[in-house]
């Protein structure tokens, strides 16, 4: 089964853990809809962290935006053509063994990610004209 769903984890994609505890909330109740401030409390994490990882779903297209009393809210996306590697995902995060591979996934996923927002600060800074560095083809520390 495994090897379905690892392509749902990927820098940009499911890349952290709170991405994966949302996604696997949503996958288990597929009926919800729910506010960052309501999943916040849930989930007992921080509401500016719940915002992006639902923003970050959202827009991998995995969720779905909808509008709830004024408010944005978000549920699964109603023909993601993911839902079955998703369901596999969930069914795997049970066991114990296969969810600390999972977590091993998403870690490595979480470090691919910020080595590309490293990279990308680097190449913006090295841009800038007059910036230290300006017009190298390297960021510092990495092999060119």
């Amino acid at each position: 089964m495994e090897t379905n769903y690892t392509q749902l984890i990927a820098p940009g994609l499911l890349d952290s853990q709170l991405k994966l505890h949302l996604l696997l909330l949503f996958c288990r109740h597929p009926r919800l809809t729910a506010t960052a401030a309501a999943l916040s409390e849930r989930l007992r994490e921080s509401p500016w962290a719940i915002e992006d990882a639902l923003e970050g779903l959202a827009s991998a297209g995995t969720l779905a935006r909808v509008t709830d009393h004024g408010r944005i809210a978000y549920r699964l996306a109603p023909n993601d053509e993911r839902r079955s590697l998703l369901e596999c995902l969930a069914a795997d995060y049970d066991d114990p063994l296969r969810r600390d591979r999972i977590y091993d996934l998403v870690r490595v996923a979480d470090q691919e990610r910020r080595f590309r927002a490293w990279v990308a600060a680097e190449e913006r800074t090295a841009a800038e004209p007059g910036a230290p560095g300006a017009g190298r083809a390297h960021p510092a520390g990495y092999p060119g």
